[in-house]
């Protein structure tokens, strides 16, 4: 299990709606309320360092990696203080096969129970 693959038109619902709710963080991780809730979501760039520097979604955390094989390390670090059963966790990247191994990792590996990725 990979999380759930969503339309471009349903992502940017669900982006509209956390927006609304303030459960989207700062690109520092932090949160912009003043405690995670059940809407707590983290919107993570999961493609390479010099992708992001393109350009990224508003309120996205960039991973930052030079190399696929740093991701797991920041993501431990990025969601180290997030509850895996309340936080939402919305990914995107370039192609969408990085996306299915991140959001694979995160399920299986960190235990979140709700991982979206971003279809294509």
């Amino acid at each position: 299990d990979s999380g759930e693959e969503v339309s471009v038109l349903t992502w940017h619902e669900r982006l509209q709606k956390k927006k609304a709710n303030n459960g989207l963080h700062d690109e520092d991780g932090q949160d912009r309320t003043s405690k995670g809730t059940d809407d707590d979501v983290v919107l993570l760039d999961c493609r390479n360092a010099y992708e992001s520097d393109v350009g990224k979604f508003q309120g996205a955390i960039p991973l930052e990696t030079m190399t696929f094989k740093d991701t797991w390390r920041v993501l431990e670090r990025v969601l180290a203080n997030k509850d895996p059963r309340k936080t939402q966790v919305m990914i995107y990247c370039t192609g969408g096969v990085r996306c299915v191994k991140v959001g694979a990792y995160l399920k299986q590996r960190m235990g979140f129970k709700n991982v979206a990725r971003l279809q294509g």
